[in-house]
Protein backbone atom coordinates (compact mmCIF):
# COMPACT_ATOMS: atom_id res chain seq x y z
CA UNK A 1 0.00 0.00 0.00
CA UNK A 2 1.91 3.54 -0.93
CA UNK A 3 2.13 6.29 1.79
CA UNK A 4 0.17 8.92 1.43
CA UNK A 5 0.57 12.78 2.28
CA UNK A 6 -1.80 15.50 2.76
CA UNK A 7 0.41 19.36 2.06
CA UNK A 8 -1.20 22.09 3.37
CA UNK A 9 -0.04 25.73 2.32
CA UNK A 10 -1.06 28.44 4.60
CA UNK A 11 -0.06 31.98 5.32
CA UNK A 12 1.13 32.52 9.34
CA UNK A 13 -0.75 35.68 11.28
CA UNK A 14 1.15 38.64 11.48
CA UNK A 15 2.84 38.44 14.88
CA UNK A 16 2.86 34.89 15.17
CA UNK A 17 5.97 32.85 13.31
CA UNK A 18 8.01 33.25 16.15
CA UNK A 19 5.61 31.68 18.70
CA UNK A 20 4.44 29.20 16.62
CA UNK A 21 8.41 28.07 15.47
CA UNK A 22 9.57 28.42 19.09
CA UNK A 23 5.79 25.53 19.80
CA UNK A 24 6.92 23.87 17.35
CA UNK A 25 8.44 20.66 18.41
CA UNK A 26 5.75 19.73 21.18
CA UNK A 27 2.96 20.57 18.78
CA UNK A 28 4.16 18.19 16.35
CA UNK A 29 4.88 15.20 19.43
CA UNK A 30 1.56 15.92 20.35
CA UNK A 31 0.16 15.18 17.11
CA UNK A 32 2.09 12.45 16.24
CA UNK A 33 1.46 10.60 19.49
CA UNK A 34 -2.38 11.17 18.85
CA UNK A 35 -2.80 10.26 15.26
CA UNK A 36 -2.04 7.11 14.20
CA UNK A 37 -0.33 6.01 10.85
CA UNK A 38 1.41 9.46 10.89
CA UNK A 39 4.67 8.55 9.66
CA UNK A 40 6.54 12.37 9.12
CA UNK A 41 5.32 16.17 9.30
CA UNK A 42 7.46 18.55 7.80
CA UNK A 43 7.15 21.98 7.87
CA UNK A 44 8.81 24.01 4.86
CA UNK A 45 9.15 27.89 4.86
CA UNK A 46 8.76 29.01 1.23
CA UNK A 47 10.62 32.45 -0.34
CA UNK A 48 6.97 33.91 -0.21
CA UNK A 49 6.88 33.43 3.54
CA UNK A 50 4.01 31.45 3.60
CA UNK A 51 4.68 27.87 4.89
CA UNK A 52 4.16 24.25 3.12
CA UNK A 53 2.78 21.68 6.59
CA UNK A 54 3.61 18.64 4.83
CA UNK A 55 2.45 15.15 6.54
CA UNK A 56 3.28 12.17 5.71
CA UNK A 57 0.66 8.81 6.55
CA UNK A 58 1.17 5.32 6.30
CA UNK A 59 -1.77 5.13 3.76
CA UNK A 60 -5.09 6.87 2.59
CA UNK A 61 -6.97 5.16 5.43
CA UNK A 62 -4.59 6.56 8.25
CA UNK A 63 -4.89 10.03 6.66
CA UNK A 64 -9.00 9.92 6.40
CA UNK A 65 -8.96 8.35 9.69
CA UNK A 66 -7.21 11.07 11.46
CA UNK A 67 -9.28 13.90 9.29
CA UNK A 68 -12.03 12.87 11.77
CA UNK A 69 -9.91 13.57 15.17
CA UNK A 70 -8.13 16.70 13.89
CA UNK A 71 -10.35 18.23 16.16
CA UNK A 72 -10.51 16.55 19.28
CA UNK A 73 -6.32 16.79 18.96
CA UNK A 74 -5.70 20.65 21.15
CA UNK A 75 -2.19 20.37 19.47
CA UNK A 76 -3.64 20.42 16.11
CA UNK A 77 -6.03 23.20 17.17
CA UNK A 78 -2.96 25.17 18.59
CA UNK A 79 -1.31 24.72 15.26
CA UNK A 80 -4.13 26.23 13.21
CA UNK A 81 -4.58 29.32 15.91
CA UNK A 82 -1.17 30.17 14.65
CA UNK A 83 -2.37 30.86 10.36
CA UNK A 84 -3.75 33.76 9.17
CA UNK A 85 -5.14 31.28 6.09
CA UNK A 86 -4.91 28.62 4.41
CA UNK A 87 -3.84 28.90 0.93
CA UNK A 88 -4.31 25.14 -0.33
CA UNK A 89 -4.72 21.56 0.78
CA UNK A 90 -3.74 19.09 -1.09
CA UNK A 91 -3.86 14.97 -1.13
CA UNK A 92 -2.27 12.18 -2.72
CA UNK A 93 -0.51 8.93 -2.71
CA UNK A 94 3.37 8.43 -3.14
CA UNK A 95 4.53 8.11 -6.89
CA UNK A 96 7.89 5.91 -7.57
CA UNK A 97 10.41 4.09 -5.41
Amino acid sequence: MPEFCGVVHARVRDGAEEGMLSRRAALEAGVREKLPGLLDIRLIRLDDGTYLDVLRWESRGAEDAATELFAEVPEAGEIHGFLQEGLAHHRGEGAGG
